[in-house]
């Protein structure tokens, strides 16, 4: 067992040095997607909307994590209600439910407002590129802020969600020949504890991934939705995807939930026009793993090179966003997989990997209205007995939206817009 342990554990070495070396991929020019960011803002807004200008900025103290917000009632020009919309620019909307007044206080309960609450007539469109990203010094885990170690070469973040410890590595790349920004990226997730026994486990993906130009628009006529668009145009990753894994001590099963893992730009950030809503664009990754091995002792690896690139976007058709996509390039090979076990059983050894590499998602209010993604999977599986061995490696395009916040009644929705997959068999 310690022959084994230790094989193991040299691949893994292996793995964390190969991932840290970074990856040299080419972006190829294609259409060009260079310009100036566009944004126009035309808003009517309902008589119980209250905006804080920025002379009233300090009139907001605090907001606990039942979403109870206390302001000072001196610093704001209109006293807030029960049923008044309370905007703080760059951060949230909220409908008020309850206000009680505690000296000079007003603490308000408050619940998500609609976009359609708050504008009874107007128009928002973009058509914009992400901002420069020369700084990386802070990102969003889960929406919780975490900053960014700077290197000579890059930015690193280390955080721990459970038993999952993550390790990133960003450098920005600047412009790629189409004129769209490009990231250059080492992600690395390990897991050295959990699911039932001794899991070590190392999830790694490394390459370069390329953020698109965004275009929308949002129409509102009367209080009602009439219009909505989100494209992007030119998203593009280029990937090795690897992962070393091995079980000893008894089994079980560890999960890695989809943690988000993003950079957040206002969207007043990218236009000179003070916008007041708090309209954000997301712009990162997310995660998930499922690792099942019950033998006392087993491990896997796997490799695959992934490359894709297309547009994507969603339109409101009336009461549902339809889907549409253009692949501009796809690529997905050299998949190689090997699983052993010292100890058979007559169980499933099953593990299963998920990568957003990128995920652009359009935020209002602090929760998403529609978002994209190029999606990385590798799943692998060995049954005994029978000894049979299966791997399958796809990429394909995602998306998903929920349309509560634009006034309509419908849930969320998610698509698989397109997907392209290999399969190794060993019987």
């Amino acid at each position: 067992m310690k022959s084994f342990t230790s094989r193991i554990l040299l691949l893994l070495f292996g793995l964390f040095f190969i991932l840290s070396c970074g990856d040299n991929s080419t972006t190829p020019s294609g259409t060009s997607y260079a310009g100036e960011n566009k944004v126009s803002y035309e808003a009517e807004y309902y008589d119980n909307v209250i905006i804080i200008t920025d002379a009233q900025k300090d009139a907001y103290i605090s907001r606990d994590t039942n979403n109870v917000y206390t302001f000072d009632a001196v610093k704001l020009s209109k006293t807030p209600v029960a049923g008044s919309i309370i905007v703080i620019p760059q951060l949230t909307a909220r409908k008020i439910t309850n206000v009680v007044q505690q000296g000079n206080h007003l603490v308000c309960e408050t619940e998500p407002a609609k976009l359609t609450e708050i504008i009874k007539n107007g128009k928002i469109s973009w058509d914009v590129l992400p901002p420069k990203l020369d700084s990386l010094n802070k990102i969003f885990i889960n929406d919780k802020a975490v900053k960014g170690k700077l290197l000579e070469d890059g930015y690193e973040f280390n955080f721990d969600l459970d038993c999952w410890h993550y390790k990133i590595w960003l450098n920005p790349k600047g412009t790629s020949e189409n004129g769209l920004p490009e990231l250059q990226c080492n992600l690395i997730v390990t897991n050295t504890d959990g699911a039932g026994g001794k899991l070590t486990a190392m999830l790694g993906a490394k390459g370069t991934t390329r953020f698109p130009r965004q275009n929308g628009n949002i129409e509102i006529q009367n209080g009602k939705m009439t219009s909505f668009k989100k494209e992007d145009k030119g998203l593009r990753s280029e990937l090795t995807f690897q992962y070393e894994a091995v079980f000893s001590r008894g089994g079980g099963t560890a999960i890695l939930e989809f943690p988000r893992i993003a950079m957040r730009f206002p969207i007043q950030t990218l236009t000179g026009l003070p916008i007041p809503l708090p309209i954000m664009f997301d712009i990162g990754f997310s995660f998930g793993t499922e690792i099942e091995i019950p033998s006392v002792t087993a491990g896997a690896s796997g490799e695959v090179k992934l490359i894709l690139d297309a547009n994507t976007g969603f339109e409101f058709k009336g009461p549902t966003l339809e889907p549409f996509y253009k692949i501009n390039d796809n690529k997905l090979q050299d998949l190689l997989w090997n699983i052993g076990d010292n100890t058979i059983t007559p169980a499933p050894v099953h593990l299963k990997h998920t990568l957003l590499c990128p995920r652009i998602a359009v935020e209002f209010a602090e929760i998403e209205i529609a978002w994209t993604a190029l999606a990385y999977r590798i799943e692998n599986s060995f049954y005994v007995p029978g000894l049979n061995k299966t791997a399958m490696a796809q990429i394909r395009m995602d998306g998903g939206y929920q349309l509560e916040l634009m006034g309509l009644s419908l849930a969320k929705e998610s698509y698989v817009f397109w997907s392209k997959e290999i399969e190794y068999q060993d019987k």
